[in-house]
């Protein structure tokens, strides 16, 4: 599956070959191949039914460093004949149905995949389960994090190592298959789970393949350890000796379990005799006093002379050691531990704690971003959230009963850790209404809302938020742009709030398109690999060349002699009073205004010295010192796309197209 834009989209989608009750639709973004599905119905069952309920990923097992794969991992399924003498031969399924269960049944699946190798680090999951019935808890599990309620979020980043499985060897004859990424659905998912092992001899010791149960939840029968080295005999100290027998004492090099008629007279093999324990070949002996394993005695103190034993059962004055070794030099350390290290080099107790910057051994008092121990980065906070989001745009989902937001947050840092969404009330009353805790996307949805005034900031590791920029939900707006055959300068004044993506604007003209390019930034389309470049959405106030190959393609049309298509987009028209940062030289930006007005209309007075140029498609237009603008660009229309080319020498500055203009 290909994918340039390192996201996995979980969606709601239909099966229509069977009845579903739920299912769920799990595919990497930017790639036509056909997704992963996960769901239950009544007539499915939990174990394999290929062909329909559960169909083989073409791709599972193909090793290819430019596709990231996803595929639901059922190594348990392999050699189940799905046919007349045709056993499976793949672990690799891109969907997974199960049978109706109960609320309180628990329903795992197991995802697993590769990553493409322009990823370095991370990829994020994108989810929507509205439709699945409240009774049923979703969770997703990645090893090592506490589970995630699915209905609470609706994405989180992954390391790319986690999309991997593990084959673990327990012994010679047995070995498994771990994932390390789970969606949990039902029973106790949203508690920490466990591994479990079978104890077959009930000797409360596991062993074999584990299986994970929610903690305390296990069968019986299933104990959390992997300790017995014989599950098939029944032994509670865990040592068997060499002829399986639950505390024996083994046989030495010759000498057979079976063959007992070469145990000498001490029940040893061949010449090898006990130790004063008993034991065939052991190595305790008699001390001095003739005691098996004893300590023997101290200068003056005679074995028979019990007298003089003081209190620790030593001669004369000698007292034992902490190991009880008469004379001995064993002490305790300063954590209590006979012989001990003390205290680990670095650590400030027996525990391996540190001290915290508080000089607090333990303490959780850590250096904040302003270099104050323990100072919440309250000191400068300007420093921490730079400018904060700007550009808010919350567009009205009428037919989902929801509102999209979208923004800019352009100098964002590593302490930034999400973002707060709140309702802005007549009484101007903020309420909270949703969190995102990460801060990958830019975008984001949340279901019950419509008509009003919403509002966004940002949050630190602290909880500090930055101020409040707030918007009123508009409805959608849309635009239809003429595109010919080559090269088309364009811009756009309504984009999608809940998904900007250069994959989700042009899906509808993927047959023409061959390349996008804009200032500093391009990417280019095939239908083999999809997007590849710099360029992964679209922004308000930039100009974009548009590359398409139109002539000859189905479904071309007539536009005044030359082949073209038109691109139609829906979302939230973009402000007037939208800000530009314009430096010297070429600009390539949007127009954002009403259609049709003049050069000398559409740029204020107070900036205008410093425009010398401006360059359409077809059309351009200079500033004369003497004639004013000259040339055959002298109007702008919202759709086009225009270089700007100010003075040199020139300071950034924010520019406005002139918002005292009115349709």
């Amino acid at each position: 599956m290909n994918i340039k834009k390192y996201i996995l989209v979980l969606a709601l989608s239909f099966i229509y070959a069977l009845d579903i009750n739920w299912s769920m639709k799990i595919s990497a973004e930017n790639s036509s191949d056909i997704p992963i599905t996960m769901g239950y119905c009544d007539e499915c069952y939990d174990g394999l039914n290929y062909g329909t309920e559960d169909q083989v990923d073409g791709e599972g097992g193909l090793i290819n460093q430019n596709y990231t794969n996803l595929y639901f991992y059922n190594p348990s399924w392999l050699g189940i004949e799905i046919g007349p003498n045709y056993p499976l031969t793949t672990p690799y399924f891109n969907q997974d149905l199960k049978s109706t269960h109960p609320p309180e049944d628990l329903l795992v699946w197991e995802i697993a995949g590769s990553c493409d190798q322009n990823i370095q680090d991370l990829f994020s999951l994108n989810w929507e389960v509205d439709s699945l019935d409240i009774d049923y808890p979703i969770y997703l599990y990645v090893d090592g994090e506490f589970p995630m309620n699915m209905r609470l979020f609706n994405s989180k980043s992954i390391s790319c190592d986690a999309l991997s499985f593990e084959y673990i060897v327990v012994n010679d004859s047995t070995s498994y298959f771990h994932t390390n990424i789970k969606v949990l659905m039902g029973g106790c998912a949203g508690d920490p789970i466990q591994s479990y092992y079978q104890d077959l001899d009930d000797d409360n010791l596991g062993a074999g393949i584990p299986s994970e149960f929610c903690v305390g939840d296990q069968p019986d029968g299933w104990v959390g350890n992997n300790l017995d080295v014989n599950d098939n005999l029944t032994c509670e100290s865990n040592i068997i000796d060499s002829c399986g027998m639950c505390d024996g004492v083994g046989v030495q090099e010759a000498c057979h379990c079976e063959d007992t008629s070469e145990l000498n007279s001490d029940g040893c093999c061949d010449d090898i005799a006990t130790d004063c324990e008993g034991v065939c070949g052991g190595i305790i002996e008699l001390d001095a006093c003739e005691q098996c394993g004893g300590n023997g005695i101290a200068e003056a103190c005679a074995c028979e002379d019990t007298s003089s034993l003081n209190e620790y059962g030593c001669c004369d004055n000698i007292i034992t050691d902490c190991l009880g070794i008469c004379g001995g030099n064993a002490i305790l350390d300063e954590c209590g531990e006979c012989n001990g290290s003390g205290i680990n080099e670095g650590a400030c107790d027996c525990d391996g704690n540190i001290d915290d910057c508080l000089g607090i051994c333990g303490g959780d008092a850590i250096i904040d971003y302003c270099n104050n121990c323990d100072g919440n980065n309250t000191e400068c906070l300007d420093n921490v959230f730079g400018s904060g989001p700007s550009d808010l745009y919350v567009q009205i989902n009428s037919n989902e009963n929801q509102i999209n937001l979208n923004w800019s947050y352009d100098d964002i840092n590593e302490q930034i850790i999400g973002y707060k969404f709140y309702e802005l009330l007549d009484s101007q009353e903020y309420i909270l209404i949703d969190i995102l805790s990460e801060t990958n996307n830019t975008y984001h949805s949340i279901d019950g809302f419509s008509y009003g005034n919403y509002c966004i900031t940002a949050f630190d590791y602290y909880d500090n938020e930055t101020n409040y920029i707030c918007e009123e939900a508009s409805e959608f707006s849309s635009i239809t742009i003429e595109l010919l055959d080559g090269a088309n300068l364009v811009s756009f004044p309504c984009i999608p709030a809940n998904d900007p993506s250069i994959v989700n604007i042009f899906s509808s003209i993927e047959l023409y398109i061959e390349d996008i390019i804009t200032e500093g930034a391009a990417s280019s389309f095939s239908q083999e690999q999809g997007w590849i470049g710099s360029i992964n959405t679209v922004d308000r106030r930039k100009g974009y060349w548009l590359k398409l190959n139109v002539e000859g393609e189905p479904g071309a049309m007539d536009c005044n002699g030359q082949s073209c298509t038109f691109l139609t987009i829906t979302g939230i028209g973009t402000d007037y009073n939208t800000s530009y940062t314009l430096h010297e030289g070429a600009n390539l930006i949007s127009y954002i205004g009403p259609d049709g007005v003049t050069i000398q209309d559409a740029i204020s007075d107070d900036v205008e010295h410093l425009f010398y140029a401006i360059i359409g498609q077809g059309e351009a237009a200079n500033q004369s010192p003497t004639d004013g603008w000259v040339g055959n660009l002298t109007r702008f229309y919202n759709g086009n796309g225009y270089w700007i080319k100010i003075l040199t020498d020139t300071p950034d500055f924010d520019f406005i197209w002139n918002s005292d203009i009115t349709d």
